[in-house]
């Protein structure tokens, strides 16, 4: 999505609202969209640079990184981002402001599709659970232990360590 900021440009402190919905992006390893991306904000001349705050709800689906189950991410977050115009005049501004990420409109024209997917896997949790108190899969025969206890034998010790178990005994 594309927003034309061409009359915005001309009015110093003026804003305009915006809404849309973005069908959803394109999947990757660890998540699929559910549904489409409603996203609504205004954006702001303020005279150097144009600020955009937006509102993002969508759903999000991945595997819990324990037990592997699916599980459905409601996201919905609140971001801001700043747009300066191509000119040296404003370059300055950044350079002597210290920002760290410049953000340009380029032919009056601002990208909110890349901003608005890359808020979206930064507000990600960096790890997906199913619940707090999921127990995963057992380590050796690898049944959901969500599910019920698995046949496997819970002490039997990896003979790697069996050296540090006697050490127990003693």
């Amino acid at each position: 999505m594309k927003l034309n900021i061409s009359d915005l440009k001309k009015r110093a402190g003026a804003s305009e609202k915006f809404r849309f919905t973005l069908e959803p992006l394109s999947d990757t390893e660890e998540v699929r969209f559910e549904k489409p991306i409603r996203v609504e904000g205004k954006v702001t001349n303020t005279g150097q640079f144009f600020e955009l705050s937006a509102h993002v709800q969508t759903e999000l689906r991945a595997a819990c990184c324990k037990c592997l189950d699916e599980v459905v991410l409601p996201i919905e977050i609140d971001f801001s981002e700043k747009y300066f115009a191509e000119t040296d005049e404003e370059q300055q501004v950044i350079e002597g402001g210290g920002e760290a990420t410049v953000l340009e409109v380029k032919n009056d024209l601002i990208d909110l599709a890349e901003a608005v997917r890359d808020n979206i896997f930064l507000s990600l949790p960096m790890r997906v659970l199913c619940s707090d108190d999921c127990p995963g899969l057992c380590p050796v025969c690898g049944c959901n232990l969500k599910e019920g206890q698995c046949q496997c034998r819970a002490n039997e010790i990896d003979p790697r360590l069996a050296v540090l178990a006697k050490l127990m005994k003693e």
